[in-house]
This record gives C-alpha cells, structure tokens and sequence, in this order.
C-alpha cells in the first residue's frame, strides 16, 4: 500500500533509522528515547539540516527558529532531550524521565500502530481480532494517543505522521472494531479527538484523502 510520506519526515526516518522502528532493541520505553535525543544530539553536532523540523516543531525554547540560528546558538545535550521529551507528549525530560523510567512497551500495541500507518489492513484485522483490547490501548508518551489518534497524522510523534492513502479503510476498520472517534489525547496544551487532528493537518490534504475520511469521524 502506498504512504504519503512528507520529505521533511522522511528525512528523519532516515536518519534515526531502526532507531524509530525497532524499539524492541530496549528494556525500557525511558532506555529508547535517551537513544533518541544521543542521536538527536549527534546531528546538532554535525549540523544535519534533517533535524530542525524536530526541534523547531517541539522544543518551546526554539519554535520556529530556522537552522542558521539554531546551529549558531550551540545546543547541548540539554537541548536534544528537551526537545525528545517534548516531541513524545511531556512537558520536560526529568517529567519524562520520572514517569518512564521502569516502563516497558506494549510491543503489540506499537506493532499495530506500523500496520496501521503502513496501510495493512488484513494484518490490522488479524491482529486486532487476537488482541481486541488494543483498539483501547493508550501510549505510555505523555500524548496517551491510541490507534485512531495516529490517523490524524498531527500532534503525535513526527516520524509517525504519514498518511496511508488507503485511509478511509483503516478508519473503517478501527471504527469497526470498537475505536472511539471521540476519544481524547494530550496535545497543543489541550485535548483533541481524530477529527481535530485531521482538520489541522497539512499531511491528509497533501496526500488528497482528507475529504473521503472527514465524513466516517462525523
């Protein structure tokens, strides 16, 4: 099935590489994203233009400040963790941190995020037919997304905002399956459902499928 990926969040999946797609690698959600903001770090310190949409998206300190200024303001490792923390839904690192620490994945329930962004329906199905309760799970990230958030491609970790362009099936499906499109997560200082996320997203518009999924979140 074909993604709209947008290149500035290709770039970053390229960068961190199996980083981003096989937490498994770690014991502890915490022990992943301190690899993040090592790898973050790294490419601050090599100035890799990949990185700025990451940091003048999420850190506070830096919203909006092109590369220039960010490169000249020499950032630290302070930085690249606030900037992580942020990112995953939480207002600082130690906050991130204090909350993270013994916290494993739920590996089904990240699994089932990757089919859904990847447009796999059938496996979707299967899985979600084995394991029905993961249509309620919510992240361990300060954002407490669940599956049906993800489609909004907006407000949820960068490198998982993607579109895949067979939508409007997996919305069925998540529908279908129990999702709630009401349901709420954490994010722009607010809460906001599916249809929110999607109405404010450049993403679904680029990759022209906002109108065909708006009208099944009504």
């Amino acid at each position: 099935m074909d993604v709209y990926i947008h290149p500035k969040v290709q770039g970053l999946r390229n960068f961190y590489g199996d980083l981003y797609t096989h937490p498994e690698q770690f014991q502890t959600i915490f022990q992943h994203l301190n690899s993040l903001s090592e790898k973050l770090f790294e490419g601050i310190k090599s100035q890799n233009l990949v990185i700025i949409p990451q940091i003048n998206n999420y850190n506070k300190s830096y919203l909006s400040k092109n590369a220039e200024f960010l490169f000249n303001a020499q950032l630290g490792i302070d930085d690249a963790r606030a900037t992580i923390a942020m990112e995953y839904g939480f207002k600082s690192w130690e906050q991130m941190k204090n909350i993270l620490t013994d916290q494993p994945y739920n590996f089904a329930f990240e699994s089932a995020i990757s089919l859904l962004l990847s447009g796999k329906h059938s496996a979707l199905q299967s899985l979600l037919y084995d394991q029905p309760s993961l249509i309620h799970e919510q992240s361990k990230y300060g954002h407490s997304a669940s599956l049906i958030h993800y489609l909004g491609s907006n407000g949820m970790e960068l490198w998982r905002q993607v579109v895949p362009l067979n939508l409007a099936k997996m919305t069925k499906l998540l529908l279908e399956t129990g999702a709630d499109k009401n349901a709420l997560m954490n994010v722009y200082g607010g809460k906001f459902n599916v249809r929110n996320l999607l109405e404010t997203s450049a993403h679904p518009v680029a990759a022209g499928i906002l109108d065909e999924v708006l009208p099944l979140l009504v």
